[in-house]
């Protein structure tokens, strides 16, 4: 009886059920209330869950491309998938292109504030210091109301890259 005790204790032997004491059996197998469990622990299962949005509200963002051409005039892009889908479709009007030294009363912000105005997408491209190169014929591609696609060609043949920063912000009700 020792050596069978010494051997649950240390788990080398499980013990059978029909071993349970049997008011100890029906609380095992009791269904668990509210009213048996400690008030701290209650609070926390039964804490109300945050209500999570489901459509993006607003959005600021950075995006960049590095590529090599191997000629002039060639084609790249970098895709931007929000994190939650916007509240409704974006379209070509929706969205719009800030190059460096370009003002925009629908983009009032910058490249190093990206700011927009209702319902618009605005996309800030870096000064030439901070990054475009070998870059022009930028464009925006919507991708209904999950994100964007930044566009653009290269002048020559070598290193192209793009550095941007982005801005969305949901229509007012």
């Amino acid at each position: 009886m020792i050596r069978d005790g010494w051997r649950y204790a240390h788990g080398l032997t499980k013990v059978p059920e029909a071993n349970l004491d049997p008011a100890l059996e029906a609380k095992i197998n009791a269904k668990i209330t509210e009213d048996r469990l400690d008030p701290a622990l209650d609070a926390k299962i039964n804490r109300p869950l945050p209500t999570l949005p489901t459509t993006l509200a607003s959005r600021v963002g950075f995006v960049a491309g590095y590529e090599n051409s191997n000629g002039p005039d060639r084609r790249f892009s970098r895709s931007v998938e929000f994190p939650l889908p916007a509240p409704r479709a974006l379209g070509f009007d929706d969205v719009l292109v800030v190059t460096p030294g370009v003002t925009s009363t629908t983009c009032p912000g910058s490249y190093n504030d990206p700011r927009t105005t209702a319902a618009k997408l605005c996309v800030y491209l870096g000064g030439s210091t901070e990054g475009v190169s070998n870059a022009h014929a930028f464009s925006l591609r919507p991708f209904g109301a999950l994100g964007f696609e930044l566009m653009w060609r290269t002048h020559d043949a070598g290193e192209s890259h793009v550095v941007a920063t982005y801005a969305y912000q949901a229509p007012t009700a």
